[in-house]
């Protein structure tokens, strides 16, 4: 891929994961997250200077890269939240399963 083509494909990229973002589209924004260091790691690979729009496209990526980890961090954090409360609910369930079925499985027996 050409330097040109890689530098809008970051652009772009930058675009679709602040779109997913918006959208609260956590697997896109994982997938797209994904692609970006490859990305990143090819135009390294090119011998030529960054013009002052790649740098403008490097820093609007790093800031689209930034905004995607606190996004999914705070997505991480409800996660975390809820499953707890379901892990609370699970052991509820069982806790209750065993004090009203006295030792029968809870299928098998009505309250």
């Amino acid at each position: 891929m050409s330097r040109e083509r890689a530098l809008l494909r970051l652009g772009q990229l930058s675009r679709e994961l602040r779109v997913a973002m918006g959208s609260a589209d956590v697997e896109m924004v994982c997938r797209i997250a994904a692609l970006i260091p490859l990305l990143i790691e090819g135009l390294r690979t090119t011998p030529a200077e960054p013009t002052p729009e790649a740098r403008a496209v490097f820093l609007d990526a790093a800031d689209a890269c930034r905004a995607a980890e606190a996004f999914l961090q705070a997505r991480l954090r409800v996660t975390a939240s809820s499953l707890q409360r379901i892990s609370q609910g699970r052991r509820a369930v069982h806790a209750y399963a065993r004090r009203t079925t006295s030792g029968a499985r809870l299928g098998g027996v009505t309250g």
